[in-house]
């Protein structure tokens, strides 16, 4: 017995036209949460980093022959890199990278996208 296959009829798809507001402006920030692991490595890299660039250092605040507080020596870090390449790189700065939070945002404050790490 044979049977004859019929043609499924043909469905359209039809997507709705994008009506909303034309997008002019996208605002993308990225926050990346950093804890100091080892003070003594975070300390080191910023005196090499200093040692690099002591006017980044002058106008950070650090002068050589000071003790470099964890602090200042983040923000030798962050004069001299971007803060992307320091979270890539953090273990061999004596940070950690705790979290990372993308986020995309219209001027009116519609998130667009939004990812966390």
């Amino acid at each position: 017995m044979t049977h004859d296959a019929l043609p499924l009829p043909h469905q359209r798809r039809h997507s709705a036209p994008d009506v909303g507001p034309v997008l002019t402006e996208v605002t993308v920030t990225q926050t990346l949460r950093l804890a100091v692991a080892d003070a003594d490595l975070l300390a080191r890299a910023g005196r090499h980093t200093a040692a690099q660039d002591p006017d980044t250092a002058r106008t950070q605040g650090w002068h050589p022959g000071q003790h470099l507080a964890p602090a200042t020596a983040l923000r030798l870090l962050l004069a001299d890199r971007d803060p992307s390449d320091l979270a890539d790189n953090a273990p061999e700065c004596g940070l950690c990278l705790t979290s990372s939070v993308t986020l995309a945002a219209t001027p009116e404050g519609a998130t667009l996208y939004e990812e966390t790490s």
